[in-house]
């Protein structure tokens, strides 16, 4: 029986704040097994579970201690979870072993409640206590799962598998190693978790019950007694502390913990881009960091939008208010810190030029006070070129920008993923880590840290659930996106095609100056009354003209070059494109295809293109680092 939960009483969340914004430490564990075990030794099963149950614990628990995990963990106790569909067999075997630890319960099934419990009548009133432990961290779903032909009842079960598979750090499988027999069985779930990088623990379903470490081509590595406890806990630290070079680390720290944010306690939320963080007026270069957003303003006025604006979400659940809470965060801190780098590489620019100007004057002045005036405005302006390549470099305002653009990316449809119980798998964010610079790879770190936390949506997933997210996925996240790409593109390519014009104007009047000052020069030796012309030429003013001309060129071309905006540009209309076919392929969903796993696989993949593309935008402007020569 379970053992009592009156500890689960205590909140599973800890909600980010402006000073604060660590996760708690939680780790995960699923099962999977057969359902019948006649070659069992039940007592020596339950002492297998709890061996590597222990081993997990202590490891979280060791891991949670250690100085380094505060970088990127709240004070807060660990969390344990395990996640059980609590069907017969090794599914509730291994749930009782959890539930006597005090772990906390997670129920998935794969159909409606009153469905499910028809496979096991004899054992109902044993369930219903498992899922009232389980209900008091509303961690309870029932899929879509509405079989009623018995044929057809396997793919409720293999979805399920897949949903233990999603939220699990590592999966346990009681299991004897053979091919599934049919649809759904064991072999397929552990072959799921395989494919997407999930640890196994293999726990033979035979006597006297190995346990094995299954690799990705599902080969068995044997473990002898002595090796368990440190080959498990290996496999844990990987999970929840992997090794962070120092800069990383670092990196985590400020993001977490040392940010110019505010709280605004009475926001409310648009689950889109609005929400309880702003930045902090206490951010650097007050009022400067708006100079690149004075430049924008250059652009020719925006069409009116081609979308209407995005529907209300539905109600959202308290796991779904944290995940936005920490999306909104990171999204508010990458536009404030894209601002501030982009404005001092502007500002760069522009003091180059008039540096290069007041030089030009310098030299052509013949008053030594206009001299002396126009020497030390071409210092002080190089000195604050330097001072803002030192500050913008110390501070590492672009690194900042990039990382917290990559985690609120990562997190940016992860609140409206949970409604139907996904996430990014664990291979797409290996995979993505492999291409992060070492620096940035404590976003990805913290973006499992915060999904950890988050746990599970519950909830019944039935048409009414999977209508409301199908509507806020299309006529929501992916309109307001598509809104945001149209005014992103025209705004951009606009910039970019005034700042073009202004340059290229600079350039010919460049050409004007030059030509004046040749025909300057050959008419004052063949027509001596020309002499006037040519001592205009060389007149203060002329020659500060002169090098002001080309100066502005070059800054305009440099800045459209490190801004990138015809890029940027184009980027957003191959954005509109992909999302739109995205929303009709969703939209298209309703009656029998409206299901969770047609609704997930089409708000993974819209997810996925939106985060695919931003880690190419980053690539690009890694390389676009501000400089001072």
């Amino acid at each position: 029986m379970p053992a009592d939960a009156s500890n689960q009483a205590e909140a599973f969340h800890v909600m980010p704040t402006a000073a604060d914004a660590r996760p708690r430490l939680v780790f995960r564990v699923g099962i999977t097994g057969h359902r019948s075990l006649p070659d069992a030794d039940l007592q020596k099963l339950d002492e297998r579970l709890g061996e590597i149950l222990d081993v997990i614990e202590t490891t979280v628990h060791t891991v949670h201690a250690e100085p380094s995990a505060r970088a990127l963990y709240s004070d807060e106790a660990p969390i344990l979870q395990f996640i059980s569909p609590l069907a017969k067999g090794a599914d509730r075997i291994s749930a009782k072993v959890a539930c006597a630890k005090q772990w906390r319960l997670a129920v998935p099934m794969p159909f409606a409640q009153v469905s499910y419990e028809n496979d096991f009548p004899d054992t109902v009133g044993e369930f219903r206590e498992f899922v009232a432990r389980a209900r008091q961290d509303a961690a309870i779903v029932e899929l879509d799962g509405i079989y009623k032909e018995e044929s057809r009842r396997p793919e409720g079960y293999l979805e399920v598998g897949h949903f233990v598979v999603r939220h699990s750090d590592i999966l346990i499988a009681i299991w004897d190693g053979a091919p599934a027999n049919g649809l759904g069985g064991t072999g397929d779930v552990v072959q799921g978790a395989l494919d997407t990088d999930v640890a196994v623990l293999h726990i033979d379903s035979k006597k006297p019950h190995d346990v094995s470490l299954l690799d990705q081509e599902a080969r068995e590595q044997p473990i002898k007694p002595a090796e368990l406890a440190p080959l498990i806990a290996l496999k844990v630290r990987t999970i929840v502390a992997p090794v962070l070079d120092a800069e990383a680390d670092e990196a985590a720290r400020c993001y977490f913990r040392n940010e110019a944010l505010e709280f605004e306690a009475g926001a409310s939320r648009d689950y889109y881009g609005h929400g309880v963080f702003k930045a902090s007026p206490a951010l650097p270069y007050p009022g400067a960091h708006g100079v690149f957003r004075s430049l924008l303003s250059f652009a020719r006025k925006s069409k009116p939008p081609s979308e209407p604006p995005p529907t209300r979400p539905p109600s959202m659940p308290a796991n779904c208010i944290f995940l936005f809470d920490h999306f909104q965060r990171a999204d508010c801190l990458a536009i404030a810190y894209s601002e501030i780098h982009r404005s001092a590489f502007v500002l760069i620019y522009l003091f180059g030029a008039l540096a290069l100007v007041a030089a030009f004057g310098a030299a052509l002045a013949h008053a030594p006070a206009d001299r002396l005036a126009l020497c030390l405005a071409e210092f002080v302006l190089l000195t604050g070129i330097l001072l803002l390549y030192l500050d913008d470099h110390r501070a590492r305002r672009r690194e900042r920008w990039l990382d917290y653009r990559l985690l609120a990316e990562m997190l940016r449809e992860a609140d409206l993923l949970a409604l139907i119980g996904r996430t990014l798998t664990n291979r797409a964010v290996y995979d993505h880590e492999a291409d992060l610079a070492l620096r940035a790879r404590w976003a990805s770190q913290a973006f499992r840290a915060i999904v950890r936390a988050a746990g599970i949506t519950g909830g019944a997933y039935d048409a009414k659930h999977l209508q409301e997210v199908r509507d806020f996925t299309a006529e929501g996240r992916l309109t307001d996106q598509i809104r945001y790409h149209d005014k992103n593109s025209d705004r951009t390519q606009s910039l970019h095609h005034r700042l073009k014009i202004a340059s290229n104007f600079f350039f010919f009047a460049t050409m004007a100056v030059a030509l004046v000052k040749v025909m300057a020069l050959l008419t004052a030796t063949t027509w001596p009354e020309t002499k006037a012309f040519l001592e205009w030429t060389h007149a203060l003013w002329f020659g500060i003209l002169a090098g002001a001309f080309p100066a502005f060129a070059y800054a305009l071309f440099g800045i459209r070059n490190q801004a990138e905006f015809e890029i940027v540009g184009r980027r957003s209309e191959r954005m509109k494109t992909r999302l739109r076919r995205h929303r009709e392929r969703l939209r298209g969903l309703s009656g029998g295809s409206l299901t969770s796993v047609a609704l997930g696989r089409e708000a993974v993949s819209a997810s996925e293109a939106m985060r695919l593309d931003v880690a190419e935008w980053i690539g690009i402007f890694e390389m676009k680092e501000a400089e001072a020569g």
